[in-house]
């Protein structure tokens, strides 16, 4: 029997995925927790990169191993459940260009890491992720702008450490690439935090964010840099970008 869950708050171990044999059977309810899955893909494209890099930079912090295992389980579980919810052909179709282009970046994450291919990586997972950005502006243009634009937030949390971590790596041009997050991390606030749709809790979340951007200003510019520090405050913002997530899609559904 199929059980029915919310996508944010859900931890899936890749043990218990695969313990039995095969994903474990979850279903989308509604329209606003479909957005929600596909802005997940976002995130988790930039958390497997997140991983590689730690471990090819021999960090433990975070658990990169185990982590980039269960980023694996938990985009296939969120990418079948789409693909059973959606019956939108046009979006379909879109789904069917993400499996496949994430199966070809699983082969390459599956390597040893290496600076020189995980900065390839980074450039050749652009059309993946511009699809999963396009996919996810589709599902969401009935549902209000408030949910696609607090979705993108995840992404951005990990895009931050991912990069920042390619930086202390010896990444060329890591700053340049740092920019992009930060704009969208900035544009993103300033819609939210001037939606009518904004009500005091998720105001609340906002101006905790609003801090952890300030932060990220002023590492971006220190001498010294500490991947740990940057995605301890990376995660920071994506456990409350899912939970502000989550309360804008609540507030759809009433």
């Amino acid at each position: 029997m199929k059980r029915k869950v919310g996508y944010f708050g859900i931890l899936l171990s890749a043990g218990m995925l695969m313990g039995s044999g095969g994903l474990s059977a979850l279903e989308i309810g509604n329209d606003a927790d479909a957005v929600k899955a596909a802005g997940k893909l976002r995130m988790l494209t930039w958390r497997a990169l997140k991983d590689y890099i730690e471990i090819g930079m021999k960090s433990t912090y975070g658990h990169p191993k185990e982590e980039i295992k269960q980023t694996f389980a938990e985009f296939d579980e969120n990418l079948k459940a789409l693909k059973i919810y959606v019956k939108d052909p046009l979006v379909k179709r879109k789904l069917n260009t993400i499996e496949e282009k994430w199966q070809n970046a699983k082969v390459f994450l599956n390597k040893e890491p290496e600076l020189a291919e995980a900065s390839k990586y980074f450039g050749n997972t652009k059309a993946l992720k511009k699809i999963i950005y396009e996919t996810v502006g589709m599902m969401s243009r009935n549902k209000g702008a408030v949910i696609e634009k607090s979705s993108r937030l995840p992404a951005v949390s990990q895009a931050l450490s991912a990069i920042y971590s390619l930086k202390s790596w010896g990444m060329k041009d890591a700053d340049k690439a740092l920019a992009v997050p930060m704009r969208r991390f900035r544009e993103t606030l300033d819609f939210l935090e001037k939606s009518p749709e904004t009500e005091p809790k998720m105001a609340e979340i906002l101006q905790k964010m609003e801090k952890v951007y300030l932060f990220f200003q002023v590492m971006n510019d220190a001498e010294t840099l500490t991947p740990s520090l940057a995605i301890k405050r990376a995660n920071e913002i994506l456990k409350d970008a899912e939970r502000l997530t989550e309360l804008y899609a609540n507030a759809l559904k009433h």
